[in-house]
This record gives structure tokens, sequence and C-alpha cells, in this order.
């Protein structure tokens, strides 16, 4: 295992995440920073369009809608998506999630749901420029 590798891995363990969790999100991770950095994949947080008690419905109680919307007014609430560019230099989107209220929401180590639209995302980018690039077109 690589140092950047171990790296990654603790950061996700002292996050929460599981031993096999911590190693795919690594994984994931590593792949991303390599693609990213040749401009082929990204990360945006759009704000959310849609109302988050329109979405969830009224929470049990009151005490529990104001906690949620101190989060709200604290952190907004976001739509992430994960993106690749096509042959073509167009952004496309390869997955996203709606009604992401965190801190930092294209924080892997924050919203679990990151690395899956980042895997989403690598998946597709890797399809679209390595398979034509190995097809000898």
């Amino acid at each position: 295992m690589t140092l950047t590798l171990q790296r990654e891995y603790a950061q996700a363990r002292k996050a929460g995440y599981s031993a096999r969790e911590s190693l795919r999100t690594a994984r994931i991770v590593r792949e991303w920073d390599n693609l990213e950095s040749a401009g082929l994949v990204r990360l945006r947080a759009e704000g959310e369009q849609e109302g988050y008690f329109d979405v969830y419905g009224e929470p049990d109680s009151a005490k529990e809608r104001a906690e949620i919307e101190r989060y709200l007014d604290l952190w907004g609430c976001y739509c992430c998506l994960a993106e690749y560019l096509d042959t073509r230099g167009t952004w496309q989107v390869a997955d996203s999630i709606s009604m992401c209220v965190y801190a930092n929401p294209l924080d892997p180590l924050e919203n679990w749901y990151i690395p899956d639209l980042m895997e989403s995302a690598i998946e597709t980018a890797t399809a679209v420029h390595f398979q034509r690039a190995g097809s000898g077109i």
C-alpha cells in the first residue's frame, strides 16, 4: 500500500468508515485525484431548488424541526454533482445526490455519498477517454 493510499485510508477510518469502506474510499479518492488533475472529472455543489421539508415532510417534533432548520441556516442544502469531461469538451453529469446538508458537502470524509458519485464519474470518464484511446481510434 502506497503512502498516499495509507493516508487516505487512515483519514477515512478516522471519519468513521469501516475498514472495507475506508480502503474502497481511499482507492476512489486516489483515482479521482489523478483524473481531476488531468481535467477529466470534477465535483460541484448547487443550491437545492426544492425545500427540505417539501421532500422529507415534517419532522416528529418542533424540537427536531428547529434543529434541522438550524443546520439548514448554518450550512445550506445542496445538490452534489460528479461530472466528467466528454470527448467534445463538455461537462456531463455522471451522478448526483440531492438534499445534502453538510458543512462541506463535497468532502468524501463528511458526506459519505461523495465516494459513490466520484466512482460513477471515474468509471464513465475512464470508459470515455481510455477505452477510446486504447481502441486505436
